[in-house]
């Protein structure tokens, strides 16, 4: 769960069990009582036009009471709320289970959650308050303070805490206008599907909204910029603000591509009608050695990868990491796919952020990870296969607070066995005895405090024994290792120290 290291009440904010609302998804309506007794209908506001911004906190949250104490949100309710402007509409939700209303009109200073009350929440709040966890619920809140931003069109997305200047040049973006041309598509989102081994050429998943006030029976989208154009006419029925999901394929590119992808009709207003983003129907190729390095952020226990075949068959898959770590660790993995054929890497994280930690907070407590995929050949030099810094497209900031991949296809049209590594021990590395038939010990030095792994490779680069050594001090060790389950054969003994592999032959008996 995301995204707190720190639990404290004074720099803490909240961890709950559900995700966080997708961005550019469609807001649910929800009815709150104000503490003056008002009835909000959220759905009621956006019909009329306004944009509605939704505080989300919690009375004994610090940071939501330095954000509501700055008056950011109070200024943009005074200027563009029912006595300014009247085009927006500020809404505070007051998220907390356990929370009683008193404790919005008065500090409690006990440093107890969740009776802890940080100040007078109401005195000089022009906007409604409306104590409603329910509500908090609904949006599937992760984290105190949430502000989202939700659009006449019913589209939300979370803004953060934003200045009021920031605040005013979001629900004044095009985007976030309500339906005002009689015919008018637009793209919600638009994300791209690379080829695979079972579809070789490039697609892309598009959320298709009608923005118009008439009906919507049809429309064309074209995608330009790949080898050849893509035209792809929709037909159908949307009432205003409804959603339809369409799928795009056939496209094909030399590489890595971008294209832009406009959906146009009669009357349309083009400027919320075009994206523009990266495909590949390329597969790259590739031997049957594949080498992992992976740097963690925060969060490794969101993050896993897997090798899968032509059929979709997991024929090689990452460790499982702890769910938080605060220091971090860059370890090397070497995978070997059974035989020749098409193969797809993919790379997952459960939140959506990718490896993107500093979207949290700034250093030493957030850092950014990184993965690579590689192709190895026979010399042991490496390929790209996927690179993912600050993990892959769609995974970069803002996060989608869902499950997202990244994925590439890989064909291996020649074998690389474990035969054929590079065994030059970087850390004088040694195994003894060898030939073994039992207990060996592993003598190695660090010239730095490391994260150590050893693995046991078979003839046929199956991964039979992992062991987690845990965090070193340099210097000199003499590990054991049982390896008296191993059958009779050639195996690989692969020591790992934060990703600096050496590697020896050794002869189980």
């Amino acid at each position: 769960m995301k995204k707190i290291l720190l639990s404290t009440l004074a720099s803490a904010m909240l961890l709950v069990s559900q995700a966080q609302l997708a961005p550019n998804s469609v807001c649910p309506n929800f009815t709150g009582t104000d503490l003056d007794g008002n009835s909000w209908d959220l759905y009621e506001l956006l019909d009329s036009g306004k944009s509605v911004i939704i505080e989300v906190s919690a009375a004994w949250c610090n940071p939501c009471w330095g954000y509501h104490s700055s008056n950011a949100l109070k200024n943009f309710y005074n200027q563009y709320g029912p006595e300014g402007t009247n085009e927006s509409m500020v809404l505070f939700i007051e998220g907390e289970a356990t929370n009683t209303s008193e404790q919005l009109y008065a500090a409690a200073n006990t440093n107890q959650y969740p009776t802890h009350s940080m100040g007078d929440w109401v005195t000089g709040t022009p906007f409604p308050i409306i104590d409603d966890a329910s509500i908090a619920n609904l949006l599937e809140i992760t984290a105190f303070p949430t502000v989202y931003l939700v659009c006449p069109d019913r589209i939300i997305n979370e803004i953060g805490q934003v200045t009021t200047a920031q605040a005013y040049a979001a629900v004044s973006n095009v985007n976030c206008s309500a339906a005002s041309d009689a015919i008018d598509p637009r793209f919600v989102s638009v994300s791209s599907m690379n080829a695979s081994c079972s579809t070789p050429t490039a697609g892309l998943n598009i959320k298709l909204q009608n923005k118009g006030t008439e009906v919507l029976t049809s429309a064309t989208i074209t995608v330009t910029g790949a080898d050849a154009p893509v035209v792809y006419d929709w037909t159908g029925e949307l009432a205003t603000y409804e959603i339809a999901d369409v799928v795009i394929s056939g496209i094909i590119t030399d590489g890595p591509t971008d294209v832009t992808v406009t959906v146009t009709s009669t009357d349309d207003n083009t400027e919320n009608s075009t994206s523009e983003l990266s495909v590949n129907s390329e597969i790259i190729e590739s031997t049957t050695h594949i080498r992992v390095t992976f740097m963690n952020d925060p969060w490794p226990g969101e993050n896993s990868w897997k090798i899968k075949n032509s059929t979709g068959t997991v024929v090689a898959s990452s460790p499982t990491f702890a769910a938080t770590q605060t220091t971090q660790t860059t370890t090397t993995y070497d995978y070997w796919v059974p035989a020749t054929g098409c193969y797809t890497f993919e790379f997952a994280d459960a939140y959506g952020d990718g490896l993107n930690g500093t979207y949290w907070g700034g250093p030493p407590n957030y850092f950014d990870g990184s993965i690579t995929a590689h192709v190895v050949d026979e010399n042991g030099n490496n390929g790209a296969l996927l690179y993912g810094n600050n993990g892959s497209a769609p995974m970069a900031n803002p996060p989608a607070n869902s499950l997202v991949t990244a994925m590439a296809p890989f064909e291996a049209t020649s074998v690389v066995s474990t035969n054929d590594l590079d065994i030059t021990t970087a850390t004088e590395f040694g195994v003894f005895p060898n030939p073994a038939s039992g207990i060996v010990t592993l003598n190695y030095s660090l010239n730095r405090d490391s994260e150590v792994l050893v693995d046991v490779i078979n003839s046929v680069g199956v991964r039979v024994m992992s062991e987690r050594l845990g965090s070193q001090k340099h210097g000199n060790y003499n590990t054991a290792l049982d390896l008296s389950a191993l059958a009779a054969g050639v195996y690989m003994v692969s020591l790992n120290t934060d990703g600096a592999i050496s590697t020896v032959r050794v002869v189980v008996q």
